[in-house]
């Protein structure tokens, strides 16, 4: 999964993580799904942002999980998946505000919730 060409500016992050860095898997993972410095695979980086994700527990920056989270939701949202996108912000909040507010990444907070709003305003809309 991990066996990808890479530029040699990123190559110090993939031997990383082949190694099991997970902040290391999640931002190779973002450099596969965009393209940069490495050829764009959004199912391979999809792969990749599932892995992360599954370890969870294991993960010691609270932002790589939310950064995985994120870019997984940029993929599915291009799948036209809002179900699942859904799902993703939820969990999104839930992570974000078991932290001290001061911890907070108010950005993706803020987008997630945004989120959730415009969907739940659209399925009230289209019921009406």
């Amino acid at each position: 999964m991990l066996d990808v060409i890479v530029d040699a500016e990123i190559a110090d992050v993939r031997e990383r993580a082949v190694n099991g860095n997970l902040d290391s898997i999640t931002y190779l993972a973002t450099c596969i799904q965009k393209g940069f410095y490495t050829p764009k695979n959004t199912d391979r980086a999809l792969a990749l942002f599932n892995y992360v994700i599954a370890r969870k527990e294991e993960i010691v920056h609270k932002e790589t999980y939310w950064n995985a989270l994120c870019q997984k939701t940029y993929i599915h949202g291009e799948r036209g998946e809002n179900e699942v996108i859904d799902q993703l912000a939820l969990e999104l909040i839930r992570d974000i505000v078991k932290y001290d507010p001061c911890e907070w990444d108010y950005g993706r907070l803020r987008s997630s919730v945004r989120w959730l709003e415009d969907r739940f305003r659209q399925e009230n809309d289209g019921a009406g």
